[in-house]
């Protein structure tokens, strides 16, 4: 009797360390997969780089690219200078005179803020990324 106790008890722990086993492989073999496509689908469906280049354009070196209202850190990356997340009474403020440089904003903000802004502002550039469109003004461009 004792036997048969400790044969169904080992029978058991067998099968939940091979359903363990099985599980972990499994979870594992996805990671993989993911970890191997997801860097190159992140950069198609969230390329800043259009964004980053044409900021960086318009932006003297060391001077940091003013945003509104919160930006992901591949900007960071891309632009090569800092970023200085702005409040939006300070991009109003921002707006109101000359463009020095550039400003990345979401497409429903510029709309929002283009009537008090200074008539110099304009669209340089303009990129949708999921969800959303982003984008630069400055002195020139559309």
């Amino acid at each position: 009797m004792v036997t048969a106790v400790l044969a169904v008890g080992a029978a058991r722990r067998a099968a939940f360390v091979a359903t363990g086993l099985i599980v972990a492989l499994g979870v594992g073999a996805v990671l993989i997969v993911e970890g191997v496509r997801y860097p190159a689908r992140f950069a198609r469906d969230f390329d800043v780089r259009p964004i980053a280049a044409a900021a960086r354009a318009l932006t003297p070196a060391g001077v940091a690219v003013p945003v509104h209202p919160d930006i992901w850190l591949t900007y960071d990356f891309y632009l090569r200078r800092p970023v200085a997340e702005l409040d939006r009474p300070a991009v109003e403020r921002l707006l109101a005179g000359e463009p020095r440089g550039s400003l990345i904003v979401m497409r429903e903000t510029w709309s929002e803020l283009q009537p008090k802004a200074h008539p110099s502002w304009r669209v340089v550039t303009a990129h949708s990324v999921p969800s959303r469109e982003i984008v630069v003004l400055g002195g020139g461009g559309a």
